[in-house]
């Protein structure tokens, strides 16, 4: 998840700008897109990790059009969309327990955080 993987083309720009046009302040605007990253595919949300893939990201046009990615493509899109509103937001990985992982990188968890 570096930065040149949350670098946001048009269509995921323009969704920013969309959900986030009636925000008042910086909060609002982080508010409006992780409720809308929060509400892609809840009720569907698994971990793709199959080989390599473990740690490969999807296309953000993509997760976007399907409204599905995994906690690591959810995150990056949430980077994009508030990169496309001036909002720098930076990768949090979580490693749980002390037991090295038995997934291939070691990651449990991915999300965003702003400063």
């Amino acid at each position: 998840m570096h930065r040149s993987s949350a670098v946001p083309d048009a269509t995921v720009a323009a969704k920013a700008r969309e959900l986030t046009a009636n925000s008042r302040s910086e909060l609002d605007r982080i508010r409006a897109i992780a409720q809308f990253v929060q509400r892609c595919n809840t009720s569907q949300s698994t971990s793709v990790s199959v080989g390599e893939t473990v740690i490969a990201l999807t296309r953000l046009a993509q997760v976007l059009a399907r409204a599905y990615g995994d906690c690591k493509d959810k995150a990056n899109l949430m980077r994009a969309m508030l990169k496309s509103v001036n909002i720098t937001a930076y990768p949090i990985v979580i490693f749980l327990g002390d037991e090295p992982c038995k997934k291939k990188s070691g990651l449990h968890h991915a999300s965003s955080t702003t400063a």
